[in-house]
């Protein structure tokens, strides 16, 4: 089981690394993780976050289109740097500008993408339920 002070590290450096994010493109940001123990996190900036549920259906339509979305070199280095940030290579980058979205997936998530921007849609709707 990961003790809490692991939990609160993931956390904390998934929101500085999606603030990074948001520096970098300019753009509503939101990254895709899952943990040591299987469990999906997700960070976001605060339009992202707002608007979760959408980006996520959004992104899902676009991975399944194409697997392996083509990623700029922008997209692919700030992939693999969230990736070593975070010691997690199972990692989604979803980049909203202006409506349109740009994927990148870790090297981890590559064939799984879909199934952890399911599980992350799945985790938002408990997470608004609990409300």
């Amino acid at each position: 089981m990961m003790d809490d002070s692991k939990s609160l590290d993931v956390r904390e450096v998934l929101k500085a690394v999606v603030g990074a994010g948001v520096e970098e493109f300019a753009a509503d940001v939101m990254i895709v993780i899952r943990d040591d123990e299987g469990k999906v996190r997700v960070g976001a900036s605060e339009a992202a976050g707002l608007d979760a549920h959408t980006i996520l259906a959004q992104g899902m339509r676009q991975v399944s289109d194409v697997e392996e979305p083509d990623a700029d070199v922008t997209m692919t280095a700030f992939v693999r740097a969230a990736a070593e940030a975070l010691e997690n290579d199972q990692l989604v980058v979803i980049v909203r500008d202006g409506g349109e979205l740009q994927l990148a997936i870790g090297a981890g998530a590559k064939g799984r993408a879909s199934v952890l921007i399911s599980d992350a849609l799945v985790a938002i709707g408990e997470s608004r339920r609990k409300r």
